[in-house]
C-alpha cells in the first residue's frame, strides 16, 4: 500500500505496540528469574532485551546489577562501558547519576549495597519511570529442610541469635548442648528467620556423616551447590571454597560439628577471607576460639514442682501435649494429669527429643504409666551408670523404655537401620530390614525414625548411637551385606537413565544415595565380593563421571584396585583404568599412558572380551589425552575398541570412541576429520537424549569449527552448547562455551560482544578456581584492548595473563602471551622487543608441536620482521606458514601468509606482483581482520603515490584463480629453507 498515509501510520503504531509487548515479555522473564535467584537465566534474557533496545539505559543498569549479583564483577563493569558508549553514540548523553552510583557500588564490590539495590531496579525497561516491584519480594536462596512438626518455645534464644547475627562484629555463633536438647531444630528456626537478609542465601550443611576434617570443605561446597572442581591437579577443595565465598554474603548453618572440632581452623580461615559470611554452628562442645559467641542450651522451660498453675503455657508441657495430639488427635491433658506432666518434664529435664519419644508412647499408655516407667528406668540407669551425667540419664531412660515396648522383630528392624548413611527410602528400608511399610510407619509414629522428606527417612544421631550399643554383631553384619547388595543394585538399575532422557533425575537420585554408595562399595571391598564389584563398576563409573566429581571417582576406584591387586589382578587393572578414566574424562590430567597400557595388557591376558572393550576405550583415552601424542598407538587402541563395541552393538562405547577420534584428529590438526567424528558423536547423543555429553561434544565441535575458520558454524554450536550447559547447571561447561563465543565474536569483528563474553568467562573462571581459564581470558581481554588501540590496557592484561601462566608452570600458555606481547610491541614500534618475544613463543610452540600456534606465531613474526626491513627472514616465515596451510587444508592460514608475502614483495621491489597478490588476498573472506587492515593501510599509502586508475587495474582479481594454486606457484618458485 505504497503512498497510503493511513496505512503507514497504522503500521508504525502496530510496530511500536509489538515492540512494547516483546519488551514487557522479556522484562517479565528477567524479573521472574531474578526473583527466584536464577541469575544466569536472567542475564540471558537481559542480553536479548538489550539486543532489541540497546539505547535503553535502565536495561543496561539491570544487566549490570544481575552480573554483579551473580559474581561477575568484571562483566558488569564492561557492561557499563558498553552502556556509556552507546548512549554517547546514539543519544549524545552520558549515563545518569543512578547508573553511575550503581557503577560505584560494583567497583567497590559493596555486596550489602548491591543486595539492597536489587529491589530498586526497574523490572520493565519501558521507561525510566517504571514502578518498582513491591508485590513480590526477592526469593532468597536456601536449602533449609522442610520441618514436619511445629517449633515450640525458644523465643529468647531466637531473639538472641537474631540480635547477634545483626551485629557486624559477630561472625560465629555456636549452639552447644548435649544430644537431644534441640540444637539443630533451633538452628533451623533461627536460620529461617534470616531468609532475605543474606544476599547469597541461608545454607544448611549437615555434618553428621562427615568423618574427617578434610571433608568439611566439600560438604559445604555441596550444600552451596558450588561446582567444586574435582579434577586431579585442581586447587584443593578448601582453596576453591574460600575463593568462591570471599565476596559473598551468606549464612552457613553447620550442624553436628562436635566430632570435627579440629576443623575450627578452617572456619577461622573462611571468616578471615569472607567478611560477609556468618556461621551458625551446632556442637556438643565449644569450639574454643576467640571469634566464637556461645549459646549453651538447656532443656525447654517447665514449671517447678507444686506450682502447676499455668503449666500449659510452659514450652516443655506444650511440646509434650502437641506431640501427643499428633499421635491421638483427641488427646487432652486433663487437670488431674497436669502434676504428672510436670513431673515427667522434670525427669526428662525438658529435653525435646525425650519429650517427643514420651509423647509417642501416650498413644498406648496413660500418662501415669509412662511417668512410672520412666522413673523406674532412671533408677536402674543411675545404679548401673554412675558416671553418666543426669541429663544423659533422662534421654537414655526414655529411649530404653521405648525400646522395651517394641516387639523383638521391631527391635531387629530398628537396629538394622544404623547401616544407612544420610537417610534411606522406603524400598531401601524394606530391602535392608526385611520389613514392610507399616513397620516403618509404626517406627515413625513412635518418633524412633524421622521422616526427613516426603519419601526419605533417617535416625536421629543420638538414637543411632544408642542402637549401636544394642546391636547384635551377626545381625549387623547381615544388614551391612543386604545394604551393600541393595544400594549397588540400585545404582545399576539407575545407570541406563544416565545416558538418556531421565539423566537429570537419575543423577539426583544417585546423588541422594552417595553416602550409601560409598558405604556399600566399602562393604563389597571388605567382603572381597568381586561379583558385586564387577557388576557395579560400570554403573558407578558413569555416575562419577557424569556428576563431574572426578577426584572422588579416582579415590573411589583406586581404593578397590589397591585392595584387590594381589588376589584379582585383572579386576584391579579394570578398576585402575576407571580411576584413570575419571582423570581424563574431559581431557585433563597428567600423562598416565604407561600405567594404562600395563593395565590394558593385564585385562587382555584375562580373556574377557567385554572387559577388554572397555579397557581399550579407557586406555585409549589416557594415551590420546597425554600431553604429546604421536597418534599411532592411540589410533590402534581406538580401532580395537571400536571393533569390540561394534561386535557387542554397544552404542555408548562407539560414541565415546568417536569423541576420542575427534580429539585425536584435533591434535593432529586434521580439522575436517575431527569435525566429522564430533558430528557422528553428536548425532548419536541426540538420538539417545544424552544432553550432558552432547553439550560437551558440541563445545568440542565448536572449537574445531572455529579452528577451521568456520565462524558462523562455531558460533551456532557454541551457542547450543551454552544453552545446554546452562540448563544442566554445568558451570564449567558454561565457561568453555562462553569463551568460544567470545573468540567467534572477536574473529567476526564484534569486539564489544567479545569483551563481554571474555569478561563473564573471566569472572566465572575465578568463581570456579580454574586458573588456566583465568589466564586465557586475561589474555583474550588483552587482545581486545590491543585491537581497539588501547595499548596500555592491553599490556596490563598480558602482564597479568603471563604471570598466571608462569605461576601455573604452563609454558604453552606463556608462549601464547609472548606471541601477543610481540604483536603489541610491533604495533607500538618496539620492533626489537617484538621479534624477541615472537621468537621465544615460536620456539616453545615448535617444541610442543601445536601446528596452529606455530603458524600464528610465524605469521606475526613475519609481519614484525617485514616492518623492521628484514625482508628475507620475513619471507621465510610466511612461506612456512603458507606451506602448513596447504598441508593441513587451512586456507585461512594460507591467505594470511600470501598477504604477508605481498607486503614483502611491495617493499622489496616487486611492487606490481605484490599489489596483485594483495588483491587476491583481499578478495578472500578468510583473510584475518588485522591482516586485512595491514593490506588496506599499505594500499592507502600507494594511492597517495600513484594514480588511482593504475592501482585499480593491478588490484583486479582473476575470479578463476584460487588461493591454493597461487600459493603452490609461489612456493615452487622460492621454497623456504
Amino acid at each position: 500500500l505504497d503512498g497510503c498515509p493511513d496505512f503507514e501510520l497504522w503500521l508504525v503504531r502496530e510496530r511500536e505496540r509489538w515492540q512494547r509487548l516483546a519488551a514487557d515479555a522479556w522484562s517479565a522473564l528477567i524479573a521472574h528469574h531474578r526473583f527466584n535467584g536464577n541469575y544466569d537465566a536472567a542475564v540471558t534474557h537481559a542480553r536479548r532485551l538489550l539486543a532489541y533496545i540497546p539505547w535503553q539505559e535502565s536495561a543496561h543498569r539491570h544487566l549490570m546489577l544481575l552480573l554483579a549479583l551473580s559474581g561477575r564483577r568484571s562483566a558488569a563493569l564492561a557492561q557499563y562501558e558498553t552502556c556509556r558508549r552507546l548512549l554517547a553514540e546514539e543519544l549524545g548523553v552520558a549515563p545518569s547519576d543512578e547508573t553511575n552510583a550503581l557503577l560505584t557500588a560494583i567497583r567497590e564490590d559493596d555486596q550489602p549495597r548491591l543486595a539492597s539495590w536489587s529491589s530498586g531496579v526497574e523490572t520493565s525497561p519501558a521507561g525510566l519511570a517504571a514502578p518498582r516491584p513491591t508485590a513480590r519480594p526477592v526469593a532468597p536462596a536456601h536449602n533449609l529442610p522442610r520441618q514436619f512438626t511445629s517449633f515450640i518455645g525458644r523465643e529468647r534464644e531466637l531473639a538472641a541469635i537474631a540480635a547477634r547475627l545483626a551485629e557486624p562484629e559477630t561472625s560465629l555463633i555456636t549452639l552447644t548442648g548435649p544430644g537431644g536438647v534441640g540444637k539443630t531444630r533451633l538452628a533451623l528456626a533461627a536460620a529461617a528467620a534470616q531468609l532475605g537478609r543474606f544476599a547469597d542465601g541461608v545454607i544448611f550443611v549437615p555434618l553428621a556423616a562427615v568423618s574427617t576434617v578434610d571433608q568439611i570443605a566439600p560438604a559445604i561446597a555441596e550444600a552451596l551447590r558450588f561446582p567444586f572442581d574435582g579434577r586431579p591437579g585442581a586447587l584443593s577443595a578448601e582453596e576453591q571454597l574460600l575463593g568462591w565465598l570471599a565476596n559473598r554474603q551468606v549464612l552457613l548453618v553447620l550442624d553436628n560439628f562436635e566430632h570435627l572440632t579440629d576443623g575450627r581452623d578452617l572456619l577461622l580461615r573462611l571468616l578471615a577471607r569472607s567478611p560477609l559470611v556468618k556461621l551458625l554452628v551446632t556442637s556438643r562442645h565449644h569450639l574454643n576460639v576467640q571469634a566464637e559467641t556461645l549459646l549453651d542450651l538447656a532443656g525447654l522451660p517447665f514449671p517447678s514442682s507444686g506450682n502447676e498453675a499455668g503449666a500449659d503455657e510452659y514450652p516443655a508441657v506444650r511440646l509434650l501435649v502437641d506431640r501427643a495430639i499428633r499421635q491421638r488427635y483427641d488427646y487432652e491433658l486433663p487437670p488431674s494429669d497436669v502434676p504428672l506432666a510436670v513431673s515427667l518434664c522434670h525427669m526428662l529435664a525438658g529435653y525435646p527429643l525425650a519429650l517427643e519419644l514420651s509423647a509417642a508412647l501416650l498413644a498406648n499408655e496413660s500418662l501415669s504409666e509412662l511417668a512410672a516407667q520412666v522413673a523406674t528406668s532412671l533408677d536402674a540407669l543411675r545404679s548401673d551408670m554412675h558416671d553418666l551425667p543426669p541429663r544423659h540419664l533422662s534421654l537414655k531412660a526414655v529411649f530404653l523404655h521405648s525400646w522395651r515396648l517394641l516387639t523383638g522383630e521391631e527391635q531387629r528392624v530398628l537396629a538394622s537401620l544404623v547401616v544407612f548413611r544420610e537417610g534411606f527410602t522406603l524400598p531401601a528400608f524394606c530391602a535392608v530390614s526385611r520389613a514392610d511399610e507399616p513397620t516403618l510407619r509404626a517406627l515413625v509414629q513412635k518418633s524412633l525414625v524421622q521422616a526427613v522428606a516426603a519419601d526419605r527417612f533417617d535416625l536421629h544421631p543420638l538414637i543411632a548411637q544408642y542402637l549401636r550399643e544394642l546391636l547384635d554383631a551377626g545381625e549387623h553384619a547381615a544388614a551391612r551385606t543386604r545394604h551393600c547388595h541393595h544400594i549397588l543394585a540400585f545404582a545399576e538399575a539407575e545407570s541406563p537413565r544416565l545416558l538418556g532422557e531421565g539423566q537429570a533425575d537419575a543423577l539426583a537420585q544417585l546423588h541422594c544415595e552417595q553416602a550409601n554408595l560409598l558405604a556399600a562399595w566399602q562393604t563389597a571391598i571388605n567382603q572381597r565380593d568381586t561379583v558385586r564389584i564387577r557388576s557395579a563398576m560400570n554403573a558407578l563409573f558413569r555416575y562419577w563421571t557424569r556428576q563431574s566429581d572426578f577426584r572422588a571417582g579416582v579415590e573411589f576406584f583406586d581404593i578397590a584396585a589397591k585392595a584387590l591387586a594381589a588376589t584379582e589382578p585383572a579386576l584391579a587393572a579394570s578398576l585402575r583404568l576407571r580411576a584413570l578414566g575419571c582423570i581424563h574424562w574431559e581431557g585433563y590430567g597428567q600423562d598416565h599412558a604407561e600405567q594404562a597400557l600395563r593395565d590394558l595388557a593385564t585385562v587382555h591376558e584375562a580373556g574377557d572380551r567385554h572387559s577388554l572393550a572397555m579397557a581399550s576405550l579407557l586406555a585409549g583415552r589416557c594415551v590420546t589425552y597425554q600431553a604429546h601424542s604421536a597418534g599411532d598407538i592411540e589410533r590402534e587402541l581406538l580401532l580395537a575398541g571400536q571393533a569390540l563395541f561394534a561386535e557387542f552393538q554397544d552404542d555408548e562405547g562407539l560414541t565415546e570412541i568417536a569423541i576420542l577420534f575427534g580429539f585425536l584428529e584435533q591434535q593432529q590438526a586434521n580439522h575436517s576429520e575431527s569435525r566429522r567424528w564430533y558430528q557422528l558423536a553428536a548425532e548419536a547423543l541426540r538420538r539417545r537424549g544424552d544432553r550432558q555429553r552432547l553439550a560437551f561434544v558440541l563445545f568440542r565441535h565448536a572449537r574445531m569449527a572455529f579452528l577451521a575458520d568456520a565462524f558462523d558454524e562455531a558460533g551456532a554450536l557454541a551457542g547450543e552448547s551454552l544453552t545446554l550447559h546452562t540448563e544442566l547447571g554445568d558451570q564449567r561447561g558454561v565457561l568453555h562455551s562462553q569463551t568460544t563465543l567470545g573468540l567467534v565474536a572477536f574473529q567476526q569483528g564484534r569486539l564489544d560482544e567479545a569483551a563481554a563474553h571474555f569478561s563473564e568467562s573471566l569472572e566465572l573462571a575465578r568463581y570456579l578456581g580454574n586458573h588456566v581459564r583465568v589466564a586465557n581470558n586475561l589474555n583474550n581481554l588483552g587482545v581486545i584492548a590491543e585491537t581497539q588501540g588501547r595499548f596500555a590496557d592491553a599490556a596490563a592484561w598480558f602482564e597479568q595473563a603471563e604471570a598466571e601462566f608462569v605461576q601455573l608452570n604452563n609454558p604453552d600458555g606463556v608462549a601464547l602471551v609472548q606471541n601477543n606481547r610481540g604483536v603489541l610491541a610491533e604495533k607500538t614500534g618496539d620492533l626489537g622487543q617484538a621479534v624477541s618475544w615472537l621468537q621465544q613463543s615460536l620456539a616453545q610452540r615448535e617444541r610442543a608441536g601445536t601446528p596452529r600456534g606455530v603458524v600464528i606465531t610465524r605469521l606475526n613474526l613475519g609481519f614484525a620482521l617485514e616492518a623492521g626491513g628484514s625482508f628475507d627472514a620475513a619471507l621465510t616465515q610466511f612461506q612456512h606458514a603458507a606451506r602448513a596451510g596447504m598441508e593441513k587444508g587451512m586456507e585461512g592460514w594460507t591467505v594470511d601468509a600470501l598477504a604477508g608475502i605481498s607486503l614483502v614483495w611491495m617493499d622489496a621491489g616487486r611492487l606490481e606482483e605484490g599489489i596483485a597478490l594483495a588483491g587476491l588476498a583481499l578478495a578472500s573472506d578468510l583473510l584475518a581482520v588485522d591482516v586485512r587492515g595491514r593490506l588496506n593501510a599499505r594500499l592507502e599509502e600507494l594511492r597517495a603515490e600513484f594514480a588511482p586508475e593504475w592501482l585499480a587495474t593491478r588490484l583486479v582479481v582473476d575470479r578463476d584463480q584460487k588461493i591454493s594454486s597461487a600459493a603452490r606457484q609461489i612456493l615452487e618458485e622460492s621454497p623456504a629453507g
